[in-house]
Formats: C-alpha cells, sequence, structure tokens
C-alpha cells in the first residue's frame, strides 16, 4: 500500500490538489452551485434575508397593479375581488328591473347631510325594493378610501346616483368646498343654455372656440371672456331654476360650494343634455366628453392625472383668482373686436392642433363594457385655497350616473391619486344599490 506520504497520491500541479481520483477544484465548484441553489431558493420563496419586510404604506389606490398585489396585500386583494364580481354581475340589468324614477331638485334637496357613507333610494314608497344598504364590506372600503382626507384635516364631499332610478350612495354633502375651475361646467352650460342659439352652427364661432377651450382645457382666458360677456344676471337665473343659492355666482368666478349644489346644478344640465334636442345640447354634451382632465375617469381607469396644474391667467398670477382681474383694465373695447382677432387670442390659449383630445368613449373592463364620462374638474394647491373637485355624468353599461366628488385637498400627486381611489370605490360599491 502507498504511504500517505507517497508522492503518487498527492499532485499539485497546475491544475490543482487532488487526492486520488478526487478532485477538490470540483468540490469548490459543487460548493458554490449548491450555495447559489439555496439561495434563489430563498429568495423565490421569500424566506431569510429575502422575506419581505413590514408594509408601512397601504394607501396606493386601487387599479394600480404591483408589489403589492403580488406579495398579497389585503387590502387590494379585498378591492379586487370586488371588482371581479363586478365583472361577473353587472348591476346595471338588475338596475333596469327596478321602477323607474326621475330625480328631482326636491329630492337632492332633502337628502340627508351626515358625514357618514350611506346609501339612498328616492323613491321608496313606489320601488319593487326597499332603499339599498351599504355592505360591511363597502363601508370598509370607503372608510379606507376616505382615511386619506381623515388623517391630513381634509374635507371629502360624494355623491353617486343612477339617474334612472334615484338610487345612490352620498356622504357629507353640505361641506362647502373651493370649487376651482369645475364651475365653470354648470356656467357654460348655462351660457349654451339661454345664450346660444339652438343651432349650434349659428351661433358666433369665437364663442363656441371660447366654451371649447374653457370646457376641455380649463383655459381661464377663455371663461374670463364668457363671464365677462355673459355677466351674472343670466346665471342667476338659471341657478334658480337649479334650486341653487343665486348668491353663488357673486363669489368670485371660482366659487366655493357644497356637493349638494353642485349635484343640483348637475342635474339640471343633464336634463338639458339629454332633452333639449337640440344641435347645440348635442355639441355640449360631446365637448363634456373631450375634457382634458378628469379625476371621475382617473377613477374609472385606476391612473391619476400626476399633479395636473390648472391653467392659469396669461398674467400668471399663480392662483385661480387672477382671471377675474385679467384684462379688466382694458375695458370693453377689447373684448367687442373683430371675429379674426378674437380668435387668433383663442387660438393661443388652445393647446396644439395635434395636441389628443380624449375620445368620449372608454371601454374599461374591470367597471363595465362601457363607460363614458362628461365632467368638469377643478384642481388647485394655491395659498389660500386648495381643492381636488370634479362633478359630471357618467354613464357605465348604458345607465347614467350623477356623480359628485369635491375635496379640499391641495392638488398634488397624492391629492389626485387619493381623488382616484375614492372615485374608484364609489364605482365600485354601487353594486349596494340592488
Amino acid at each position: 500500500a502507498a504511504s500517505p506520504f507517497d508522492p503518487r497520491t498527492h499532485v499539485l500541479g497546475a491544475g490543482g490538489l487532488s487526492f486520488g481520483n478526487l478532485d477538490v477544484r470540483r468540490l469548490g465548484t459543487y460548493a458554490v452551485a449548491a450555495f447559489l441553489v439555496i439561495v434563489f431558493a430563498m429568495a423565490l420563496l421569500h424566506l431569510g434575508p429575502f422575506a419581505a419586510a413590514p408594509k408601512s404604506d397601504g394607501s396606493h389606490h386601487v387599479g394600480v397593479q404591483g408589489a403589492n398585489a403580488i406579495g398579497g396585500n389585503a387590502a387590494y386583494l379585498a378591492q379586487n375581488v370586488a371588482t371581479q364580481v363586478s365583472i361577473a354581475r353587472p348591476v346595471e340589468p338588475a338596475l333596469a328591473q327596478l321602477s323607474p324614477y326621475t330625480p328631482t331638485r326636491e329630492d337632492l334637496a332633502n337628502l340627508a347631510g351626515q358625514k357618514a357613507p350611506y346609501a339612498f333610494a328616492l323613491n321608496t314608497g313606489d320601488s319593487d325594493q326597499g332603499a339599498p344598504v351599504l355592505s360591511d364590506r363597502s363601508l370598509v372600503n370607503l372608510n379606507n378610501a376616505l382615511a386619506y382626507y381623515d388623517t391630513n384635516g381634509y374635507e371629502a364631499s360624494y355623491l353617486i346616483m343612477d339617474l334612472g332610478t334615484g338610487r345612490g350612495i352620498a356622504g357629507n354633502l353640505d361641506t362647502a368646498i373651493y370649487g376651482a375651475s369645475s364651475f365653470k361646467g354648470p356656467y357654460c352650460a348655462y351660457v349654451v343654455n339661454k345664450e346660444f342659439p339652438n343651432d349650434i352652427n349659428e351661433a358666433r364661432s369665437s364663442r363656441v372656440t371660447q366654451v371649447e377651450n374653457t370646457i376641455i382645457w380649463s383655459d381661464n382666458s377663455s371663461y374670463g371672456k364668457l363671464r365677462r360677456t355673459y355677466g351674472t344676471e343670466g346665471m342667476e337665473e338659471w341657478l334658480a331654476e337649479a334650486g341653487v343659492d343665486t348668491a353663488l355666482v357673486d363669489d368670485t368666478y371660482f366659487p366655493t360650494y357644497t356637493a349638494r349644489q353642485s349635484a343640483l346644478m348637475w342635474l339640471k344640465i343633464y336634463d338639458y343634455l339629454e332633452n333639449a334636442g337640440t344641435s347645440a345640447a348635442e355639441w355640449l354634451s360631446e365637448t363634456f366628453g373631450s375634457t382634458e382632465v378628469s379625476f371621475l375617469r382617473n377613477g374609472a381607469l385606476g391612473t391619476t392625472s400626476a399633479g395636473h396644474t390648472d391653467y392659469l391667467p396669461e398674467e400668471g398670477s399663480g392662483t385661480e383668482e387672477g382671471v377675474e382681474e385679467a384684462e379688466t383694465e382694458a375695458g370693453e373695447e377689447a373684448e367687442v373686436s373683430a371675429d379674426s382677432s378674437e380668435a387668433s387670442l383663442e387660438v393661443e390659449a388652445a393647446p396644439d392642433e395635434g395636441d389628443p383630445i380624449v375620445d368620449e368613449e372608454k371601454v374599461v373592463a374591470s367597471i363595465g363594457t362601457n363607460i363614458t364620462v362628461r365632467n368638469k374638474a377643478g384642481w388647485i394647491d394655491g395659498q389660500e385655497d386648495d381643492a381636488v373637485c370634479d362633478s359630471g355624468i357618467v354613464t357605465i353599461n348604458g345607465r347614467d350616473y350623477l356623480m359628485v366628488v369635491m375635496t379640499s385637498a391641495p392638488d398634488s400627486a397624492d391629492g389626485e391619486q387619493a381623488f382616484a381611489h375614492l372615485a374608484r370605490t364609489l364605482f365600485e360599491v354601487r353594486s349596494d344599490l340592488v
């Protein structure tokens, strides 16, 4: 037998050290490979140093898939389950089976003003079904969506109502909130309804452009021209017909008002859009459906505008109030200038011709097969006033809903994300209406 120290059995050379038929280099390679397999398995199974860290932020809005969903975030999964239920069993066919009812301004005026979310029916006496009740799951989801506002000391007011039955969900309707540019929607509706000819082709082209710029692009210069042209008297009459305090029109060009008042104004807008039967009403409906910014649409899509800022007056005052002072020194002569001159001003205020306009029809699988949003939003991060607001008519699976969400949060990525979360939740909990 060879000695343990026999040089024939212990060889050291360029290839490394070997003991008999056993190669030490191979042993090292195998060990490294085994170690990598173990590390990979631990990473795949989230074990040891790869275990997920405790989650400290559960505020991500519904509709954005990411690490929270992969990691099993309970809140996201609960919302996702609710969404899938909405896909499988849409509420609109069930609403269509209930007794039809046309909401009135008196109905909206009599809704409860409580801060806590609640469901309601405007015609419980004649309905085939009693008043709806929010489920425990819906209350939890709504409270989660409202947590951003409660935690930061902001107000949030909201309403979603099926316009075919008068059944809806609301909360905090009477808290006054700065409306920002959202008031441009009702004012333009008054102008088209009361001041424009029924045939939109007979309307002055520069005024048509001003209304389009005001609604679609929230252009303050165009809005200021409309306000100085048509004043307040006609708007006071329009507000009185809607059941809203007429003093609202005198509270600057961008008044502070409530979600109940916004709902009343949009109920009147809806009646005009649906029942006027004129080309002017049809054109206005299409214009409301082409807004560049819609926080309600963001909620349906599960996205945000990521801190979009409103168009400011040409003098760059930094707040929306500046439009009220814009061009007042110039006098009325500038306002009655020729169509060609005025049109050139509008081209400067409007976006480039090639810029896309949001398509009216939206296919959103997680909410319904077809969604149309007609709205006017308002948003500002100001020195004195803050707001992220939106109101309008949302059509889901062929049924029209009146929807209002007004918040006193400053415009920011967080504020718009919180709004999208609340709007999305309201869309989803509408299943409780039947």
